[in-house]
């Protein structure tokens, strides 16, 4: 009877440990799953992401250089190299880095070459995201007009969190530096009386840019003000290009009455020839 007792204490102590064992494995299998992926806040909702990927194809400059900031410039494995601004062109020519297209026309067929963990894309390629989707899990960050510092520091908090907590500690540190700097400027230019027109030159073409558009960092982080010539004679502007157009279109109709009338004299001129020579 005794026997039995200690046998059956004996498998009770055995069943115990047993569920403890599986219990601690379930558990590290179940850590072991949570630490391979990542959920960040992104433009289109919370999105599931591969930690520290290895290898990310990024579509979008900002955060192209914000990784590079980062010290994960090896993870970038493609990147539309046809059209690179002045501070990334070091990456042009980098090994390991693949030419996917440019930023309105990327090559699918080579970013699935790639097998990335991860996809970055820029706004002119968001549409595509479906597409992007079939060949790795991708993301998209957005900036806003109304609070861009904000919307920016918040998109890199967010992808500091794809690389782990030294590269978030990194982020905070260079994020305060530049609120430090943001700051300043904004307690300088308080009370001025200056006032800032923000251009955009492309292809020799110069134009305005409007306060709310892609510079609106400008004005409403950094408390600079707004040329007055942008909103108060917006109207005139308008009328003198009105006033021009019409002019242009008085001169072209002139043009083609001019046309007509040499066209008809020139037509008369071959008639009477032809009439005097068949008198002849």
């Amino acid at each position: 009877m005794k026997k039995r007792k200690l046998f059956l204490a004996l498998l009770a102590f055995v069943s115990i440990l047993t569920l403890v064992a599986c219990s601690n494995g379930s558990g590290k299998s179940n850590s072991s799953v949570q630490e391979k992926t990542v959920t960040i806040k992104t433009s289109t909702g919370n999105s599931e992401v591969p930690k520290n990927p290895k290898k990310i194809v990024v579509l979008d400059y900002g955060a192209a250089d914000t990784i590079r900031a980062l010290g994960k410039e090896d993870s970038i494995v493609g990147l539309p190299t046809d059209s690179l601004p002045s501070y990334l062109s070091d990456l042009k020519n980098k090994k390991g880095i693949t030419n996917v297209g440019n930023l309105k026309e990327v090559n699918l067929e080579k970013v699935a070459e790639l097998e990335p963990d991860l996809i970055i894309l820029s706004g002119r390629t968001q549409g595509q995201m479906d597409e992007f989707k079939k060949i790795a899990p991708t993301i998209y960050f957005e900036t806003s007009s109304k609070d861009y510092w904000g919307s920016v520091k918040s998109n890199i908090q967010e992808l500091a969190k794809v690389f782990g907590d030294k590269t978030e500690k990194t982020v905070k540190t260079k994020i305060s530096e530049i609120d430090q700097i943001v700051k300043k400027s904004q307690e300088a230019n308080k009370d001025t009386q200056s006032t800032t027109l923000t251009v955009m030159l492309n292809e020799g073409n110069m134009a305005g840019v409007s306060p709310e558009g892609r510079f609106s960092f400008i004005y409403n982080s950094l408390n600079q003000q707004v040329w007055k010539f942008q909103m108060k004679n917006m109207v005139e502007v308008k009328k003198v290009r009105k006033a021009r157009k019409k002019k242009m279109r008085r001169k072209l109709q002139k043009n083609k009455k001019v046309e007509l009338i040499m066209d008809f004299l020139l037509a008369l001129k071959v008639l009477t020839k032809s009439i005097q020579t068949s008198f002849l």
